[in-house]
């Protein structure tokens, strides 16, 4: 890197993380606002929705992530030696924990909202962290503290020179307890009024009715799609020690019977710290792993006809491993993704085995409730609930086949290729 492009490197990841400063305080802001109520939230949300879901914010907000994280890792790489002073270690360490956070959080929110068509929505979010899923609840809550206390450390170090900051420090830092702590607050104060809201009947329903909330099959589709063909890409382009035990390890959960993976699951997750049995999350868990093998078998069969230049390719152009992965590999994939997709929908859908004993009064199946009309003599309801599964599998089984199109190969004749012979 020359010389002279290092001020500009500097400039750029300071302007990014500012933006991204931004983003955090109007999030802890409207956090903070259930301190006076949860319709406070939602009306706040509204507005945080214009600036940041709009096209410019849009890429304001992606842009300046993917620079400041990638001119972060570049620093890094720069450096000569890990030496640092301990105040530059505390804020790299924490930089490099908010990506795999942020990834659990944008996957239930941003990623839902574009793929699955949910509405943004604090009744649903609070739901989930405060009923459905604490300790989802917890991970926002983390992400939050360690995002808030890298971008405070950065302003500082990067304002401790200024001859003014020395006037203004005790008010920032005040600034930089109440902020936070008042979101926290906020946070509390709406969970709690969303968790006796989900007493009400019909409540808990009615809002995730009115957010377009995913249905269980439909969150099960969207996870397993983002574990299997990750799992399918470290498998089929990257070498590691363990990898086939690794690779062995993902297919053990075609081979168990799925009645063994719906007791097992239940004796894990039956006792704190992590209880989940009766919920929604172990439903999902569930068809996760239990699907998750035809999705990395698809995803390895796809990448072993991918000739591994057009990854070298991409590498020596600059792109890094996750650019790759996302704009040259992930393209070609698509088949193979919508194959993955149909079928993880399908077997969430129609599976009774596996989810027999996982299911509850609150979270219930139509498999399992078709079962159990049946043991009840109901024979015209448990035909009637057959009936619509089969016309629902055959509509996603028919839209992904038009979605994926038709692929012809073969060879193509002279004239197609604008050739002509020596006598033509």
């Amino acid at each position: 890197m020359p010389l002279a492009a290092a001020p500009l490197i500097r400039k750029l990841r300071l302007a990014a993380g500012l933006a991204l400063f931004a983003y955090v305080v109007s999030h802890l802001a409207n956090h903070a606002l259930g301190l006076i109520s949860y319709e406070a939230m939602e009306r706040g949300l509204t507005w945080a929705l214009v600036v940041w879901r709009s096209g410019p914010g849009t890429v304001l907000l992606y842009g300046a992530f993917l620079t400041h994280l990638s001119l972060g890792l570049w620093s890094l790489y720069r450096r000569r030696t890990l030496r640092m002073p301990p105040w530059e270690a505390a804020q790299l360490v924490l930089g490099l924990a908010i990506p795999p956070i942020l990834l659990f959080h944008m996957s239930g929110t941003r990623l839902a909202d574009e793929l699955l068509g949910t509405t943004p929505s604090y009744g649903r979010t609070l739901l989930r962290f405060w009923v459905i899923d604490p300790q989802a609840g917890f991970r926002q809550v983390l992400l939050l503290l360690i995002a808030w206390t890298h971008g405070c450390m950065g302003v500082h170090f990067w304002l401790r020179f200024r001859p003014w900051y020395a006037r203004v420090a005790p008010w920032l830092f005040a600034v930089a307890l109440l902020l936070p702590t008042l979101a926290l607050l906020g946070f509390v104060a709406a969970g709690r009024e969303v968790t006796a809201l989900a007493r009400t009947p019909g409540w808990t329903e009615a809002t995730l009715r009115a957010a377009h909330a995913p249905t269980g099959a439909e969150a099960a589709r969207l996870a397993t799609i983002r574990s299997s063909f990750l799992t399918a890409y470290l498998l089929a382009r990257q070498r590691f020690a363990g990898k086939s035990l690794f690779e062995f390890g993902t297919m053990l959960s075609f081979a168990i019977p799925g009645t063994v993976i719906g007791v097992s699951y239940i004796l894990a997750f039956n006792v704190p710290p992590i209880e989940l049995t009766g919920t929604g999350v172990i439903l999902v868990l569930c068809f996760v792993f239990r699907n998750m093998p035809v999705g990395v078998r698809a995803g390895i069969a796809a990448l072993s006809q991918i000739d591994r230049s057009l990854d070298e390719a991409s590498l020596t152009l600059g792109a890094r491993t996750g650019t790759t992965l996302r704009r040259v590999v992930a393209p070609l994939l698509r088949p193979a993704i919508a194959a993955a997709l149909v079928y993880s929908f399908v077997r969430a859908m129609t599976a009774v085995s596996a989810v027999i004993f996982l299911v509850s009064a609150r979270y219930n199946l139509a498999t399992a409730y078709i079962v159990g009309r049946v043991e009840a003599g109901e024979f015209g309801l448990a035909i009637a609930y057959s009936a619509v599964l089969i016309v629902v599998m055959l509509a996603a089984i028919v839209f992904i086949q038009w979605l994926v199109g038709e692929r012809r190969l073969g060879r193509r004749a002279p004239a197609d290729l604008g050739l002509q012979t020596a006598g033509g």
